[in-house]
C-alpha cells in the first residue's frame, strides 16, 4: 500500500473498500450516488489514519510476546545465559518521553505522511509504557494476597474494553518514571537491571 504521495495512499485502501463492497453490498444500500462516493471517501480516509498505527501497535505487542515465549523456551533448554529477569522491574528509557511527546505534534499538527509517521511513533510507544504501567500494577500488587485476582480483572478490562485502558495504563507507565511508584509501594525490593 506504499505509494507515492497520500492521496494515491488513500486511495489505496478506496480499491480495498471496493472489494469489500464486492462481497457486501448491502453496506451501501439505499445510498445515493453521492452518499455513496462520500461514505466511500470517508471511510478510506479512515482506514488509511488508523491501520498503519494499529498495526504498528500490534507489531509492538507481538514482538514483545514473541520475545517472551523464545526466553522461556531457552530457559526450559537450559541454555539461557543469564538469570531470567525480573520483568516487573523493567522500564523504557526516559528519552522515550520526548520522543512521545515529538510523534503526538507530528501526528497532530503535520499532514500527509509526516503525520501518519507520527501516528505510527505514537502507537508504538503508547503500546510500550502501556507495558511499563502494567510492570508497575505487577510491581506494587506483589504484598497483596489478592494479587491474582486483581491482576485477572485488569487483563480482563483489557479484553472487554479494547483502547481507553491501554491509554490510563500507559500514563501510568509515564507518571512511574518521576513518581517511582514500584520504590514507594513496593515491599519486595526489586533487583537491578541496569542491562535490560
Amino acid at each position: 500500500m506504499i505509494a507515492p504521495n497520500y492521496e494515491s495512499f488513500i486511495a489505496t485502501f478506496g480499491r480495498a473498500v471496493d472489494i469489500v463492497l464486492t462481497y457486501d453490498p448491502d453496506l451501501v444500500a439505499g445510498m445515493s450516488a453521492d452518499e455513496r462516493a462520500q461514505f466511500l471517501k470517508t471511510l478510506s480516509s479512515l482506514l488509511a489514519n488508523i491501520a498503519a498505527p494499529i498495526s504498528a501497535a500490534a507489531s509492538v505487542m507481538i514482538s514483545v510476546i514473541l520475545l517472551w515465549l523464545a526466553g522461556r523456551i531457552v530457559q526450559a533448554s537450559g541454555r539461557l545465559p543469564r538469570p531470567w529477569p525480573d520483568l516487573a522491574s523493567l522500564a523504557l528509557p526516559r528519552i522515550t518521553v520526548p520522543a512521545l511527546v515529538l510523534a503526538l505534534a507530528l501526528a497532530i499538527a503535520a499532514q500527509d505522511y509526516a503525520s501518519l509517521a507520527g501516528r505510527i511513533v505514537l502507537a508504538s510507544l503508547v503500546v510500550g509504557f502501556c507495558m511499563q504501567g502494567l510492570a508497575v500494577l505487577h510491581a506494587i500488587t506483589r504484598p497483596l494476597k489478592s494479587r491474582h485476582g486483581l491482576l485477572f480483572a485488569i487483563y480482563l478490562v483489557f479484553v472487554v474494553l479494547p483502547g481507553w485502558p491501554v491509554i490510563g495504563i500507559a500514563l501510568l507507565g509515564i507518571a512511574d518514571m518521576w513518581l517511582s511508584f514500584r520504590t514507594r509501594f513496593s515491599t519486595t525490593p526489586l533487583p537491578s537491571n541496569t542491562e535490560a
